[in-house]
């Protein structure tokens, strides 16, 4: 099944207003360092079965793209794909091909990276990390 890019835009506008930084959990930071480390720079390729899915969502292998507004990642339905969109909304990330799984890494992305490899640095679980 392909996904028009239209809609695919109309969607990622559309949670915008839903996620901030602050809302994020370590799945949101555990993600964004293995982007970080796959980009080296500012463009990567993330590895599909390095992505932890929800197969028993409906057209998840399809588009990457859920269809619900759950904010809460400690729900089933919630899983990887999710949480890239979620850097995606805060404007950190954005997945350039989900075939491919090309993805590119803005400045404001390897920012919040380096905070949190400093405060792994510090000694500190990425469990009580908080940006900004």
């Amino acid at each position: 099944m392909v996904i028009k890019a239209g809609r695919i835009k109309a969607m990622r506008q559309g949670r915008t207003s839903l996620v901030n930084v602050e809302m994020f959990k370590e799945e949101h930071w555990s993600l964004l360092a293995y982007i970080d480390c796959c980009c080296s720079g500012y463009v990567g390729r993330i590895e599909h079965r390095q992505m932890r899915g929800n197969s028993s969502k409906p057209g998840h292998l399809a588009t990457g793209i859920a269809s619900g507004d759950q904010r809460d990642s400690q729900k089933s339905e919630y899983d990887d794909w999710d949480f890239l969109r979620d850097l995606e909304a805060v404007g950190f990330v954005q997945l350039v091909c989900y075939a491919t799984g090309l993805v590119h890494i803005f400045p404001a992305g390897i920012k919040a990276a380096g905070a949190l490899r400093e405060h792994g640095l510090r000694g500190q679980s990425i469990n009580n990390f908080r940006y900004l």
